[in-house]
């Protein structure tokens, strides 16, 4: 077919008062047609847009458009048939038409991905960002009240980018899943390849030992509800990766705002358990560099199996795999360590299964010459650690730490069995480190019952046998924090005889209030029931 001559003119061109021919063929777009003029003769776009308000006024002249078609190409499926051709124009950001193209022809994100690649590489298309705008929403809560706007970008996964909007604003996971439902069926289900969010990628790179170069390896991907601890060591055994640098990389992934980290160590070894009737209780799972009795001990607090169970556990495990550990017969309980003033750490106290901790942390202070007091708040610590704030999150396997059985506040010093006057056996009577005996035998009598002459007697014995020093053979039962400066309290039967002419009837009342609220007290209290 024949191209017919629509437009033949001579055009003025800048600075005047040069002309040059213009030809418009039949077929042809006028502004592309005059673009190409404009880059031949070097004139600008103002001049373009002068000359084209003429063109486009010239009977037979049809302008279809205002802006010049930069590149077109034929987009063809796998298959090898024309989904349809595809127009760059000018000012339009080529991501852009290559995304609302892409939605049309339901093209993926892999695809949208090599079109762009390729337009691109045209030298005449600019491209000044490899995303675009696919979707944005307005998110509303309770009562119409915005919580903030959701943009959807067609370079990455919708529900990674829903994940990171809902951690953002603290929504509830459920939020994920509707706001996932509404955007895809926006954008068309095409568009979104998953419903798992990935709450970490990144591509690793090493240092290459043999040049000394930055090395890439493969991309480190932890979909949400997988241990990230888990994830990093699969993806370092893959890759050869050293421990250390695999433990740095647990510590850099757990301190990403979108990761979510229960524990940073991996686990090794997993098997189900079963009891005799062949019922499954639960997972015995094994940690890297993980003692195994510490895991039996775990598993044992979260399964209650019988202490039967857990000795057969060890014993059919211990030495039949590489990489568990048997070197204990112990369960360690808490392993903290102690620093002295100037932040240099002097050891840890370690606590195993069975150990009273007032013995581990006497023991410990002796080696170290802590001071008392310095003692005495070590052990309130392990005794009755601080709450975490409200809403912290946790990790390092603090969830698993057990709260210690604190039995006492000073080790024992003096243990003796007492029998009762027919001969039976009442218990064990101990005395605690800086403990008088008497005391020590009013609490032991009173747990018994005894009378009077009967914790005498065993006052007695030993004061004689332990030979620890006694002031006395009354025992102290109470003692106040609320200091009481009076000395009028004449107790012959514990609280239950007031000396009416020592003491004024407002202090008598406040030292019956505090017994019956079991208030701590200061002034001593004499057993001498």
């Amino acid at each position: 077919m024949a191209l017919e001559v629509l437009l033949e003119v001579q055009l003025p061109l800048e600075p005047p008062p040069e002309h040059k021919q213009f030809l418009l063929l039949s077929g042809q777009e006028p502004v592309d047609t005059l673009e190409a003029f404009r880059v031949r003769h070097g004139q600008t776009t103002a001049w373009r847009y002068n000359m084209l308000v003429q063109i486009c006024q010239r009977p037979r002249v049809v302008c279809r458009r205002e802006v010049p078609l930069l590149y077109s190409m034929q987009i063809t499926s796998p298959g090898g048939g024309v989904v349809g051709e595809l127009q760059i124009l000018e000012g339009v950001e080529p991501a852009d038409t290559v995304l609302e193209f892409a939605l049309q022809h339901d093209i993926g994100r892999e695809g949208r991905a090599t079109i762009l690649e390729a337009v691109c590489a045209v030298p005449r298309v600019v491209c000044t960002r490899y995303n675009a705008l696919m979707h944005s929403k307005t998110v509303s809560g309770d009562g119409g009240v915005v919580i903030g706007k959701l943009d959807i970008y067609d370079d990455v996964e919708p529900v990674d980018q829903i994940y990171k909007f809902v951690k953002d604003h603290k929504l509830p996971l459920l939020a994920m899943e509707q706001l996932l439902s509404v955007t895809c069926s926006v954008i068309g289900d095409a568009q979104c390849q998953r419903a798992v969010p990935l709450v970490y990628s990144q591509r690793i790179v090493v240092k290459d030992e043999s040049t000394g170069e930055p090395r890439q390896l493969g991309v480190l991907q932890i979909p949400l509800g997988q241990e990230p601890a888990d994830v990093v060591h699969s993806f370092g055994l893959n890759y050869g990766l050293a421990k250390p640098f695999r433990q740095n990389l647990v510590r850099k992934v757990c301190d990403d705002t979108y990761v979510t980290c229960k524990r940073l160590k991996p686990i090794v070894f997993s098997s189900p358990v079963a009891v005799e009737n062949g019922t499954t209780v639960g997972f015995l799972s094994i940690r890297e560099d993980e003692e195994l009795t510490d895991a039996v001990h775990r598993f044992s607090r979260q399964t209650n199996i019988t202490r039967d169970l857990q000795v057969s556990l060890l014993q059919a495990l211990c030495g039949t795999r590489e990489g568990i550990l048997c070197t204990r017969g112990q369960a360690l309980l808490r392993s903290t360590p102690v620093s002295d003033g100037t932040g240099q750490i002097l050891g840890y106290v370690n606590i195993y299964e069975g150990q009273e901790p007032a013995d581990v942390v006497y023991h410990f202070a002796d080696q170290h010459n802590l001071a008392p007091g310095d003692r005495d708040t070590l052990l309130e610590s392990l005794c009755n650690p601080p709450k975490s704030a409200s809403g912290q999150e946790e990790n390092d396997d603090e969830e698993d730490e057990e709260p210690l059985a604190c039995s006492r506040y000073a080790p024992v010093v003096f243990r003796v069995p007492v029998a009762a006057q027919n001969g039976s056996h009442l218990g064990i009577l101990e005395v605690l480190a800086n403990e008088e005996p008497a005391d020590a035998v009013a609490r032991f009598g009173n747990k018994h019952e005894l009378g009077p002459e009967e914790k005498k007697s065993i006052v007695t014995g030993v004061c004689q046998a332990s030979g620890l020093e006694c002031t006395r053979d009354v025992g102290i039962l109470y003692e106040a924090k609320k200091n009481i400066k009076s000395q009028c309290i004449d107790v012959k039967v514990l609280f239950q005889s007031v000396n009416h002419n020592s003491c004024s009837r407002p202090k008598r009342n406040f030292i019956l209030e505090a017994y019956k609220l079991k208030l701590p007290f200061r002034r001593l209290v004499n057993d001498d029931r």
